[in-house]
């Protein structure tokens, strides 16, 4: 080969490299997938967090859990119960209140406490608390648990931006496939990339998950036990 035919080769080489790193950079990644990607990851190494969940019951927002994780094994949980009439409190609800404490369970019906020792081996996982995970949503998993779906053939759309739980935070309705009306929105703190708020809408229901007290939430013995 000539010198002459070697230089056209390598301008013709250089020319294709050329046209394909410029038609890369006319591909710009789908919008969302960085903030909610690095949300995911604050998420899974996250060790403790509260997580307050209220459900919309024909227009009124009615509380259903508020739960405390402290990894890896403390959860203290109070949820509502339909339970019958005589052990309603005075707003037509029975609270229920949990407390997994390094390897003991504490149950109470808001009358006195109950007491299981080794209540970890009943349960199992890491007490299915999320941890590695991040909170849970009530029928759909975990929060991102279906993320990669999402990128691979659904749509992450930017919304407007709020103040939630004292830090700032941006929409992102997250849907499973383009088109489809979001199966969440979540707001997350561009600063911490933690979410702040989740909007769900799971088995014909609507839910609002608050989520706060990233990494400073703690778990302790109920009160009148640990005198």
């Amino acid at each position: 080969m000539t010198t002459v035919s070697r230089l056209a080769v390598s301008v013709f080489g250089m020319t294709m490299l050329a046209g394909t790193l410029a038609c890369t950079k006319l591909a710009p990644p789908k919008p969302g997938v960085k903030e909610l990607q690095s949300s995911r990851e604050a998420v899974r190494a996250a060790w403790s967090w509260q997580e307050d969940a209220s459900v919309n019951e024909s227009g009124r927002w009615t509380p259903l859990f508020l739960s405390k994780v402290e990894c890896l094994s403390r959860r203290d949980m109070m949820w509502t119960m339909r339970p019958v009439k005589e052990e309603l409190d005075s707003q037509g609800r029975m609270i229920v209140h949990e407390i997994w404490f390094d390897g003991t369970w504490y149950t109470s019906d808001g009358r006195y406490w109950e007491t299981l020792k080794d209540a970890d081996k009943k349960i199992p996982g890491k007490l299915n608390i999320g941890c590695g995970e991040g909170p849970a949503r009530v029928w759909d998993g975990s929060l991102y648990s279906e993320l990669d779906e999402v990128i691979r053939k659904g749509a992450i759309v930017p919304g407007e931006k709020m103040t939630a739980n004292g830090f700032d935070c941006t929409w992102f309705d997250v849907s499973l496939s383009v088109g489809e009306p979001p199966r969440y929105t979540v707001c997350i703190n561009a600063a911490s990339n933690l979410p702040q708020v989740v909007r769900s809408r799971e088995n014909g229901h609507e839910y609002t998950y608050t989520l706060s007290q990233w990494n400073t939430a703690s778990v302790g013995v109920p009160p009148e036990l640990s005198r």
